[in-house]
């Protein structure tokens, strides 16, 4: 019988330790998919500022050509106005 009583209290401690494993086991699936959540959040965040400093540069960019081809046109202007005075000075 006692025999019996020690079986008992040493299956009933096994079922303590192994709910108590699983309860943690479970607390630490929950703590990791929050990492993981996280993780993917953070993710996302860099894209979504990447995607803004692609647009940011794109813009500065283009606004660069722009500037070149205003400061391009009026150079031209330039060059077609000291055209004009050469023709008229060689003119006898």
């Amino acid at each position: 019988m006692k025999k019996r009583n020690a079986n008992a209290a040493a299956s009933a401690a096994d079922i303590n330790q192994i709910a108590e494993s699983e309860k943690l086991s479970d607390k630490l699936a929950v703590i990791g998919g929050a990492f993981a959540t996280l993780g993917d959040f953070l993710g996302t965040l860099a894209a979504i500022i990447a995607i803004e400093e692609t647009a940011a540069d794109d813009r500065q960019a283009e606004q660069e050509k722009n500037e070149q081809q205003a400061k391009m046109a009026d150079m031209q202007r330039q060059i077609d106005a000291l055209q004009q005075k050469l023709e008229r000075l060689s003119k006898p």
